[in-house]
C-alpha cells in the first residue's frame, strides 16, 4: 500500500527519469524502449497508465491476507491475490501455472467494462495465414473438429481444448501472421499441469514426443513452433498422432480433484 501510493502521484516525465537513471542511459525514450522490449505490433499503442492493481503473488496466500485484500477490494481498490504452483518434471523441467484467488471475478469485470477486442473465426483466420499455415491450419482444425476437441477463439488466435464434463482444458495455442507469436502453435503444458489429474506424465510424454519430431524450440516452461515451411505429410501426420496421445490420456485421466 505504501508503494501504491507513492507510485499514485508519478508522472510519466518522473517515471522516465527514473528509468533513465536505472539505466544509465540519459537519451532513452520509455516508450520506445517498452515497444521494443515486449516487441508490440506497429498498430499496437503504448500509453502510460495511471490506474493502480495491487497484485499479491505467493505460493500459498495465507487467509487473513485474503480477508483484507476482500475488505479492500469491496472498496474500490483493485487488490488481486494470486496463487501458483511449482512444478518439476522427471527431466528437471521447472513449471509454474497460476490461479487467481481474490479478485478473479473483478478483473473480468474490468475487461467487459472495458470493452475487448473482436474475436477471430476459422474463415477471417485461415485468410490471415500465408500458403504454409494455411496447409497446416487446416489440417489441425479440421482434426479438432474431428475429435470433438473444442475450439475457443480468441482476437488473435485460438486453443484447442479436450472437453472434461464440461471444463475445458486447453492443450495447444494457435496464432496468425501478423500476432506478437508470428504464425505458430504454442503447447499449453501450465493449463494441463493446472487441471489434469497425474498430469506430470502428460507433460512429459507431450514434451518428449515434440522434441523427438523436431522443428518445435523452448518458449519460457512452454514449446513452440513457428511455421515458416512447408511440413511434409508424415511429419504433420506425426504431430496429430502425438496430440491424439495426450487428447486420450487428458481424457482418461480427469480433472484434478
Amino acid at each position: 500500500l505504501e508503494y501504491a501510493s507513492f507510485i499514485e502521484d508519478i508522472s510519466y516525465t518522473q517515471l522516465e527519469e527514473i528509468f533513465k537513471e536505472y539505466s544509465s542511459e540519459e537519451n532513452l525514450i520509455l516508450t520506445d524502449y517498452h515497444r521494443n522490449y515486449f516487441q508490440l505490433q506497429k498498430d499496437e499503442a503504448v500509453a502510460f497508465n495511471k490506474n493502480q492493481k495491487l497484485i499479491i503473488v505467493g505460493q500459498h496466500i495465507t487467509k487473513e491476507i485474503k480477508q483484507t485484500s476482500s475488505f479492500l477490494s469491496k472498496r474500490g481498490i483493485e487488490v488481486f491475490c494470486l496463487e501458483f504452483k511449482y512444478f518439476e518434471t522427471k527431466s528437471g523441467e521447472q513449471i509454474i501455472s497460476s490461479e487467481f484467488v481474490v479478485g478473479k471475478d473483478s478483473y473480468a469485470e474490468k475487461k467487459i467494462i472495458s470493452g475487448a477486442l473482436p474475436k477471430v473465426n476459422k474463415e477471417t483466420f485461415l485468410k490471415s495465414l500465408d500458403q504454409y499455415g494455411k496447409n497446416f491450419f487446416e489440417h489441425l482444425l479440421e482434426f479438432a473438429e474431428k475429435n470433438s476437441l473444442p475450439i475457443h477463439w480468441g482476437s488473435k488466435g485460438f486453443s484447442i481444448n479436450v472437453d472434461l464434463n464440461g471444463n475445458h482444458v486447453n492443450i495447444l495455442y494457435g496464432y496468425p501472421p501478423h500476432s506478437v507469436y508470428k504464425q505458430s502453435v504454442y503447447t499449453a503444458f501450465a493449463e494441463i499441469l493446472r487441471k489434469v489429474k497425474d498430469a506430470e506424465s502428460i507433460v512429459a510424454l507431450y514434451k518428449q514426443e515434440l522434441n523427438k519430431l523436431g522443428g518445435f524450440e523452448s518458449a519460457g516452461a512452454e514449446l513452440k513452433c513457428v511455421v515458416t515451411k512447408d511440413l511434409k505429410d508424415a511429419q504433420r501426420e506425426n504431430f496429430l498422432e502425438i496430440l491424439f496421445s495426450v487428447v486420450e490420456i487428458t481424457r482418461k485421466n480427469g480433472l484434478n480433484e
